[in-house]
Order: C-alpha cells, then structure tokens, then sequence
C-alpha cells in the first residue's frame, strides 16, 4: 500500500499538479521540500476533489475531479518575492513590507531601565507603570507606535492623574495591553498560553512545549477575573525549567517567576503571549 501511494505521489509529481487556473506545477519527486524555503511540497501545494455533473461529455451521473490550490509555490522559495521565504511569510501570495522584531534590544532596554525609567522619552506612572514599561520594551524592540497604542505625551498631571493626555489605554493599561497584543494578529498569533499552577509552568519548559522567548509578553492574575499585571519574559532558565522577567511598578530584572509570583500566588495565572519574529506592516 506503501508503495502504492508513493509511486502515485512520483507520478503526480512528474506529470504535474493543475491549477484551478489551468496551471501545471512540477515539482521534484526526490525531494520533499522542492524550493528548500522549510515547506515540504504537500504543505504549498494541496490537492482539491470536485465533483462534477458528467452529463456535458456524455456521461451519466456524477464525476470526481481533482486540481489543486497553491497555498504558496513549492517551486520557489520566496512566492511573493518580498524577501521573506514562504515558512516564515503569514501571507506567502502576497507582498509585504515588515520588520523583524529584534529581542535584544527588548532586553538590553529591559536591563538599562527597569531601575532608573527612561522619563526623557515617557512619563513614570507611580501609581502603576506596568504595561507603559512593557511597551516601551517592545517598542524598542521594533514595534512602531499606531493609532491605537501609542505614547507621545503624558499631558499635565495633576495630583495623580494626568488630563489632556495623549497615549492609549492599550500602551498604559494592563489588561488593554493584553486584549490588544492576543487581537492583533500581524504582531502576534492571537493565541494565549496558560499557566494555571506552577507545574503547568515547568512541565511546558520541560517539554519544551511552547516556542517562549525572551521578548514575549507575561501577564499575571492573582485577584480580578482577568490579567491586571504586565510583564516582559527577559530568559529561560531550562535547568529550574522558569521564566525570568522583567517589569514595573516595582522594578524587576531577570527575576525568577517562581520566586516572585508563584510562590506568593498559588492559585494565580500566567498568561504569555508570543510575539512573531516577522511583524508585517503593511
């Protein structure tokens, strides 16, 4: 049987795959990724049944055909020629500007100012500057401000609030921040990981289940319903399988999420967010 499927694969390979468009791509029976972009063929290039009425050419009843639709073209690497291989291009059929988000940066900025904030480019919130810090980490990082999270001010404070301000809840509030960064699918994936006890934590590491990095984002829960505290994961620690992290209002650096969060809030959360290391743009 084996056998079978993959001598019709061969021949499939070698006679051509029809597009819905009357395109014919070839691609190399020997060789399961073709254009070597970290795709194999089957996943670019994937086969649609159709059944047909036959009665036009004669034929009683119904008819299966078979074309195939080009998720992106298993014989070039690039489809969209825009400069990013189709693995790692969300919209491989079609060109886009981007930016590559760059962690290091994330956490050379989480290092020089989770004790001294950087006050000459954004204000200090004293009542609360967690995500307004976790913004500017990634903002650093190479994520542009927008007209929906965004700091160009802080307006005039007066006591402790500020009027005639002008940032968004998205770059100031935590749970804002969050709903806005698991929304926005061309920085994120729009999924969550969850965290509900420190051994989901550390048989995820373990495992390896999860692509965390430096640079991604860490929301907490220890009262409320939803994530009211803003993190930024600044490293991996895979021998006490934990996240380290940075953050404000109280400052922290490299500090170990057992220790400091877990330890204290058994029965809270962790909710991470993964940024994508391609950030379309337009």
């Amino acid at each position: 049987m084996v056998k079978t499927v993959m001598a019709c694969k061969r021949y499939i390979e070698t006679a051509g795959m029809r597009l819905s468009n009357g395109e014919i791509i070839y691609t190399d029976p020997l060789n399961a990724d073709t254009d070597g972009d970290g795709l194999k063929d089957g996943e670019e290039i994937i086969p649609q049944f159709k059944f047909v009425n036959s009665s036009s050419i004669g034929l009683s009843g119904v008819s299966c055909g078979i074309c195939f639709n080009m998720l992106s073209d298993p014989t070039i690497r690039d489809t969209d020629g825009d400069g990013l291989y189709d693995k790692e291009d969300p919209y491989p059929k079609t060109f886009n500007t981007y930016i590559r988000y760059n962690r290091k940066t994330v956490t050379d900025y989480c290092d020089r100012y989770y004790m001294n904030p950087n006050t000459s480019s954004f204000a200090y919130f004293e009542s609360g500057d967690c995500a307004n810090f976790v913004s500017q980490c990634i903002n650093a990082g190479g994520i542009s401000m927008n007209d929906d999270w965004y700091f160009y001010s802080e307006g005039i404070k007066i006591l402790f609030w500020y009027i005639y301000e002008n940032y968004s809840s998205s770059w100031t509030v935590a749970y804002d921040n969050y709903k806005y960064f698991k929304e926005n699918k061309s920085i994120s994936n729009g999924q969550v990981i969850e965290f509900n006890s420190v051994q989901d934590m550390q048989n995820a590491i373990k495992n390896n289940e999860y692509n965390i990095q430096a640079g991604d984002l860490m929301y907490m829960q220890w009262e409320y319903d939803h994530p009211h505290h803003a993190t930024i994961i600044d490293g991996i620690d895979y021998e006490k399988s934990t996240l380290t992290y940075s953050g404000h209002t109280d400052p922290r650096n490299h500090d170990d999420v057992i220790e400091k969060f877990w330890n204290n809030n058994p029965n809270g959360k962790l909710y991470i967010i993964h940024i994508n290391e391609v950030i379309i743009t337009s």
